[in-house]
């Protein structure tokens, strides 16, 4: 856009130029040497440079107000974007290094020839070397519009996929925390309690719909935990030469999935009773069951990790006591996700807040936060 803007600004001051050529000769035949005439173009294209650096600054602020009011509706976090004063400063910084190199793109009259423009009898004609320049400065115009307005179908492609993109989730009014493991332990019994009572404060606040915790944000934690992890359920056998299934690990907590807007197909959903403890349980999604199952009848059927990365401790089965609905949480626009589900109170761990609710969920920000 910056490139745009500066090719632009130098056709104008460059036609102008031949406009007035009979001034910038008449001064050169007063005896204005190249130095003076220079300072003079200089000058006044730091004046048009600096006004329209000025009127940006002023311009910055209501506008990216307004844009970020116009993204909230598809993002609450589009409320927390602000106008930056390092990219102001360097946005500053470039238009008054454009009005000096601005200032060079005029030919001057030389001493051989005041009249250098091509003042010739009163009437004005275009030299080549002026012409050649509008010609570079027209192209490159061209070309950088064309970049551009590539880059800006490129946007509004991906934006129209993610508005009409059926994610599976229902997140408008969800906001996520991160907690950290230095506030809840990591795995053990203090962490449990955190999240537990926290859940529990959280929920009698006015305004909350619903609150759950999980290990993994939607999209933004997209590829934390690489391709997923290899595992085998009843009766599944590989084909010769095939490895076992790769399934996506989360950990979710009692009503992660209403809270989220994710639907039960099959089963149940954790309950606060899957506690260490208690029989191991695990709850999968849809391709898994159709993928894996006759029928896709996967509950009560056992599931068990095989990966090596467990390989430090023998993993156990667990009885699968639910399916839910496909969400693919790496990427908006949804593919078939081989996802499993673990209950946090019996694993540990979380590290995730979802709040759902009922109004603005910014005015929640500080409550749940203290």
């Amino acid at each position: 856009v910056f490139v745009i803007a500066c090719s632009n600004v130098a056709n104008l001051i460059l036609a102008r130029s031949v406009r007035r050529e009979g001034e910038l000769a008449v001064r050169a035949a007063l005896g204005a040497g190249p130095g003076a005439l220079r300072r003079t173009l200089l000058a006044e294209s730091l004046v048009l440079c600096g006004a329209g650096a000025v009127l940006g600054v002023v311009l910055a602020q209501p506008l990216v107000a307004m844009v970020s009011r116009y993204a909230a509706r598809f993002s609450v976090r589009a409320l927390e974007v602000t106008v930056d004063p390092g990219m102001l400063w360097i946005a500053t910084g470039l238009a008054m290094a454009a009005a000096v190199l601005l200032a060079y793109v005029p030919r001057l009259p030389s001493s051989h020839a005041p009249a250098g423009l091509g003042l010739t009898s009163g009437s004005v004609r275009i030299t080549p070397g002026t012409n050649r320049r509008l010609r570079i400065f027209a192209t490159t115009q061209i070309a950088f519009s064309f970049v551009l307005l590539a880059g800006a179908g490129m946007l509004l492609a991906a934006l129209v996929s993610m508005q009409t993109a059926q994610t599976g989730y229902d997140m408008r009014q969800v906001l996520a925390f991160n907690i950290p493991a230095s506030a809840t332990g990591l795995g053990d019994a203090k962490a449990i309690a955190f999240y537990q009572e926290a859940t529990r404060r959280i929920s009698g606040l006015p305004g909350v719909e619903g609150v759950a915790v999980g290990s993994f944000v939607p999209w933004r934690d997209a590829g934390d935990l690489g391709p997923g992890f290899l595992f085998t359920v009843d009766g599944y056998t590989p084909a010769d030469g095939e490895e076992n299934p790769r399934g996506r690990m989360r950990m979710v907590a009692p009503r992660f999935f209403a809270v989220l807007g994710v639907p039960l197909v099959a089963g149940r959903d954790f309950t606060d009773d899957d506690r260490r403890g208690s029989e191991l349980v695990t709850i999968v999604s849809q391709s898994v069951a159709q993928r894996l199952f006759p029928n896709g009848d996967a509950v009560n059927r056992h599931l068990t990790w095989t990966d090596p990365v467990f390989s430090i401790w023998k993993p156990l089965p667990s009885r699968i006591v639910g399916v839910v609905a496909d969400v693919d949480d790496e990427n908006v626009v949804p593919g078939p996700a081989m996802t499993i589900y673990q209950p946090a109170w019996q694993v540990g761990v979380a590290g995730r807040l979802f709040v759902h609710a009922a109004g603005d969920p910014y005015a929640l920000v500080t409550p749940v936060t203290r």
